[in-house]
């Protein structure tokens, strides 16, 4: 048995995370590193294959959103539980990507053909794109209305990116209880 390294016990612990999920997150970025240097700025028309899966478990949730940061101050395992348990909360619709698409803020609208891999993160957009072509599930992402009509992300902007780019036509997403009469009133959407 190999010893354990101090720098990925203090790294689980930051992120409140046991020892053996972090080494699992930690390999499977690791298989993906390759892979991602292979994808990054290449044309749509060289990627590989995509077929989407979505993780629409409850504790798939926690994926929608960039990590959160627990101060040095915070049990950081209880709070994760906390913010987890925030996040059963979430409401789970799906809505076609050609009515979204109009209605996105200037900040979260995307022109595929021009902006693909000059806005954003390049480096996130591959892990997507890497992630996907690997046959792991995506977490969908998180939206929320604006009092003008637009809708912006809350998680998920370089998924929806890659759905976009492909043929994807429906695309899962989460919202906060509150958004969701705002958002009915502005897209069709399939909450089952």
């Amino acid at each position: 048995m190999c010893p354990v390294n101090p720098l990925d016990e203090i790294s689980a612990r930051g992120a409140g995370l046991d020892l053996d999920e972090h080494l699992a997150r930690q390999a499977l970025n690791e298989s993906l590193s390759a892979a991602i240097e292979e994808i990054i700025f290449e044309p749509i028309s060289q990627w590989p294959s995509l077929e989407f899966k979505w993780d629409l478990s409850i504790e798939g949730r926690e994926f929608s959103f960039d990590p959160p940061t627990f101060l040095p101050s915070d049990d950081p395992f209880k709070a994760r539980k906390e913010w987890l348990h925030s996040l059963t909360e979430l409401k789970l619709g799906f809505v076609l990507l050609e009515h979204l698409d109009p209605l996105l803020s200037s900040f979260c609208y995307t022109d595929i053909a021009t902006e693909l891999w000059t806005t954003g993160n390049a480096h996130k957009l591959a892990r997507v794109i890497a992630h996907v072509a690997a046959g792991q599930a995506m977490s969908p992402i998180v939206i929320t209305p604006n009092r003008s009509g637009e809708i912006s992300f809350v998680g998920g902007h370089h998924r929806y990116r890659a759905c976009k780019a492909t043929t994807q036509t429906v695309i899962p997403f989460y919202c906060y209880p509150d958004d969701s009469d705002l958002l009915s009133q502005l897209l069709e959407i399939d909450w089952s």
